[in-house]
């Protein structure tokens, strides 16, 4: 799945997420690493966190 999500287009991607038999909440993880909105180190950083590094 994590090999899909990143050679695939956007609309394949974001469709295939769906039909992928894990637990639900790997779905929803799965989901907002495709809408780049876990906050990572790197996001965290963008967004001007304060904070341990």
């Amino acid at each position: 799945m994590y090999l899909d999500l990143i050679n695939s287009g956007p609309i394949r991607r974001s469709l295939r997420i769906w039909k992928v038999k894990v637990p639900l909440r790997i779905k929803i993880f799965m989901w907002f690493v495709h809408k780049e909105v876990i906050l990572t180190k790197e996001n965290l950083i963008k967004r001007r966190w304060v904070g341990s590094s």
